[in-house]
């Protein structure tokens, strides 16, 4: 293998790792066990690395909420940076787009800054005003956490 490819690879398990991190805090911080149900969760990275074939094309978890019984989605994006035009890379249009067909809720947590379990800031945006790339102006409205300094 060459180094290319080495790397690649490494930054492909390092942005996967992050991500585990970052929806294990999202399930444990804001989807308690005691009020929602996990449904549905996407295979791990280790799991992934078995199954040469996988693609995500669901969000990250599936939920019900015990009192409601309603389901909805969960989609964990965590983003160590904004973009030089100031926008948080959120999805890839394509992920987007597949999900318009979903029927359920979906829910997008988007951690930035700070590390994947203790995100600097917690934006949860619903699916009707996502956009791959969202201006942090416009992301501030939906912020439901930020790191006290």
């Amino acid at each position: 293998m060459n180094q290319q490819m080495a790397t690649t690879k490494d930054s492909i398990a390092e942005s996967f790792i992050k991500e585990e991190l970052f929806e294990k805090y999202i399930l444990d911080n804001y989807f308690p066990k005691e009020d929602f149900d996990l449904l549905r969760k996407n295979p791990s990275y280790k799991d992934i690395q078995e199954q040469f074939n996988y693609s995500p094309k669901l969000p990250n978890f599936q939920l019900v909420d015990k009192k409601s019984k309603t389901t909805f989605w969960v989609e964990c994006n965590y983003r160590s940076y904004i973009n030089a035009l100031n926008q948080i890379q959120v999805l890839e249009p394509q992920q987007l787009e597949h999900n318009n067909s979903i029927e359920e809720p979906i829910l997008y947590l988007i951690g930035l800054e700070g590390a994947p379990d203790n995100p600097n800031f917690i934006y949860q945006i619903p699916h009707a005003e996502i956009y791959p790339h969202m201006y942090i102006s416009t992301a501030r409205k939906f912020l439901i956490h930020q790191e006290q300094y």
